[in-house]
């Protein structure tokens, strides 16, 4: 019963908006002296025009509301960098870190919802690997591989990624006792390592997020950089 009225209230602020417009106005001039009917005439017709103008009003104003709603609760994948992409941790082996080995150098994605719903089932395919020299690129990757997300020592391949949050996929990582040695962070990936390990230089990186249906796969491109220098490292993303 709250909800009708509630309904009647917005109609009835509507009409009441509607009657005192530009448009009831127009209305009387022309149906007083362009077309000669009577005040009374003229009264009803503004009232029901007045009225289903009101009613429209009101539906509409709903309807962008549900289509807001229906928006922010169908999943959908952001990728993105978190600052530069490349984040400092020190060495860990499985959940005990090694103070010894000393620090190590991540790059790596950041995966979140766009929307207030879950992600579920979500995973990074690397598509393309190649290096850059002289504006020129050498594939380096034969076939799709998958991403490690950061913190799994399970190697899953598929996480949840709940609303309000995000998840890490792992690229590349190097340590500062190997600056020269860095690891790629895939999956049985068909990839000639040495020509990425031993060879430091610009790489582009290009990948796929998907998620169980209905959400659409996003699509990114990025460019790795690494030079000798534990420090000389750098991730960024190319525009769309």
């Amino acid at each position: 019963m709250r909800s009708i009225w509630s309904f009647i209230g917005l109609i009835h602020r509507h009409w009441i908006a509607a009657l005192a417009g530009w448009l009831s106005f127009l209305a009387w001039a022309l149906g007083a002296f362009w077309w000669d009917w009577s005040p009374s005439i003229i009264f009803i017709a503004v009232t029901v025009v007045a009225y289903c103008y009101a009613t429209y009003r009101v539906w509409r104003e709903e309807y962008a509301k549900r289509l807001d709603l229906e928006e922010r609760l169908k999943p959908k994948i952001k990728v993105f960098l978190e600052g530069n992409g490349i984040h400092e941790r020190q060495i860990s082996l499985g959940q005990q870190t090694i103070a010894a080995y000393g620090l190590s150098k991540w790059a790596q994605i950041s995966v979140q919802s766009a929307t207030e719903c879950r992600l579920e089932g979500c995973e990074v395919v690397v598509t393309k690997v190649a290096k850059i020299d002289a504006g020129q690129e050498t594939i380096l990757l034969d076939e799709a591989a998958l991403c490690k997300w950061s913190d799994d020592q399970d190697n899953l391949t598929r996480f949840d990624i709940p609303a309000g949050t995000s998840k890490r996929a792992n690229l590349l990582m190097r340590r500062a006792d190997l600056p020269q040695s860095p690891r790629l962070e895939f999956l049985n990936a068909k990839i000639d390592t040495a020509a990425i390990t031993n060879t430091p230089g610009t790489y582009r990186i290009d990948v796929v997020v998907s998620a169980k249906d209905p959400v659409p796969p996003v699509r990114r491109s990025f460019i790795l950089e690494w030079g000798l220098a534990f420090q000389d490292m750098s991730l960024t993303e190319l525009a769309q």
